[in-house]
């Protein structure tokens, strides 16, 4: 199990809860959450509530895998950041040089838009 204190401070924090309706399954709530840190790793977790449980369980934090050496970890938050706002996820924490990444970042994707089309 990952540790976010043994990292830099998280760049950018997202979640998202739902609840869950399948019959089949004994999980009657879920939420996912993902950290993007300074140094690049992405850290995930999950938390569950099991029906007739009033507890929350999380499976704790997993490193789920570091940036590319060519991506520095604020452009991999700040492309985190537009996806997850695309997606519907929750923002729990952002730096706000994540912000500035991301609103120059989202010029970018508008103006190769514009000139492919």
């Amino acid at each position: 199990m990952a540790k976010l204190s043994a990292h830099p401070p998280a760049l950018l924090r997202i979640s998202r809860a739902q609840n869950v309706t399948d019959p089949s399954r004994a999980v009657v709530w879920e939420r996912d959450s993902q950290a993007y840190l300074g140094d690049g790793v992405r850290l995930d977790k999950c938390d569950r509530r099991w029906t007739g449980e009033t507890r929350t369980q999380t499976d704790g934090w997993k490193r789920r895998g570091t940036g590319k050496g060519q991506v520095s970890p604020l452009v991999r938050a700040a492309s985190a950041l537009l996806a997850a706002q695309a997606q519907g996820w929750v923002v729990e924490h952002v730096e706000p040089q994540v912000v500035d990444a991301a609103r120059d970042l989202q010029v970018l994707r508008d103006r190769n838009r514009q000139a492919g089309a």
